[in-house]
């Protein structure tokens, strides 16, 4: 169906999205695009990809347009609450992955302050260990141990990341929260016998 953008409503295009129509989706994206964006963005600040959120905002829209009830408010107002809860989604969803992020730096950080020790002993124990966790990295898939090896040894950001793999910045977000989930489960397990070497 042909959209004619000066004279369908907002409620409309909804109504024609209901009916599977994807020109009235982009209809719809092209008039709230910026907006969702924007939404987003303050929501955000730096903690995660507008973009990301907008995307993820039309394709709910088009996977599920039922959820929107004139009764309930504008076309607008939907937008801006759906854009809001999915970026106070992805804001929880980076702090949690920061967080792994950080013990898995806390376990490396101990590692090299132990390398300061004269113990031999102990020194060979600890290139040990540093082997097992490289091995780790090493052991996981390739699309998610080379972000993490980039993270972790080479301390790039996630946008120096981006632009040496040349991917989406939230493609390598997603590839570094689950590498780095996967990869504190094993180190959880060796941690006790990190901290006793």
């Amino acid at each position: 169906m042909l959209v004619d953008d000066e004279l369908t409503t907002d409620e409309q295009l909804i109504d024609q999205i209901r009916a599977g129509d994807a020109a009235a989706l982009h209809e719809l994206y092209i008039r709230y695009h910026q907006y969702v964006v924007s939404v987003a963005s303050s929501v955000c600040r730096q903690n995660c990809d507008a973009e990301s959120v907008a995307v993820t905002v039309f394709w709910e829209i088009w996977k599920r347009p039922q959820r929107y009830e004139s009764s309930r408010g504008s076309v607008r107002m939907f937008l801006f609450l759906l854009a809001r809860s999915r970026a106070h989604d992805l804001v929880r969803a980076e702090s949690g992955q920061q967080a792994n992020l950080n013990d898995a730096k806390d376990i490396l950080r101990f590692r090299q302050s132990q390398r300061q020790a004269n113990d031999p002993a102990s020194h060979f124990a600890r290139d040990g260990m540093e082997t097992q966790l490289r091995d780790s990295v090493e052991s996981l898939p390739g699309e998610l141990s080379l972000p993490l090896k980039l993270s972790f040894f080479d301390g790039l950001s996630h946008v120096q990341i981006a632009s040496r793999l040349s991917l989406p910045l939230g493609t390598v977000k997603t590839r570094i929260r689950r590498g780095t989930h996967r990869l504190r489960e094993r180190l959880l397990l060796w941690k006790d016998d990190w901290l006793s070497s």
